[in-house]
């Protein structure tokens, strides 16, 4: 079975590039995803099939060290609340 609507994209950040999945309702509320350890952006609440489902249009992301990120030594957990805002401004999010 294929995703319903997704795109990827590669995310600049001072720890290297981070591959972004949005799934969902392009035209949702945006919802950024932290998947839990150990995973990937592959891993959507709710299934492939969730966020359309639910009409949000959702983000999820490798974090690095998984998936197609980098290990990143030394970073945080509040790196992620930085990601997150990058993720939001480049999906376009108001």
């Amino acid at each position: 079975m294929s995703a319903p609507w997704t795109r990827q994209f590669r995310l600049p950040t001072d720890a290297g590039e981070i591959l972004v999945r949005e799934w969902g309702d392009p035209h949702g509320s945006l919802v950024v995803f932290h998947h839990g350890t150990p995973s990937s952006s592959i891993a959507v609440p709710g299934g492939w099939r969730g966020p359309s489902d639910a009409r949000v249009r959702l983000c999820s992301y490798d974090r690095p060290g998984y998936g197609a990120s980098p290990t990143v030594p030394g970073r945080t957990v509040a790196d992620a609340a930085e990601w997150s805002s990058r993720i939001a401004d480049a999906a376009g999010a108001e």
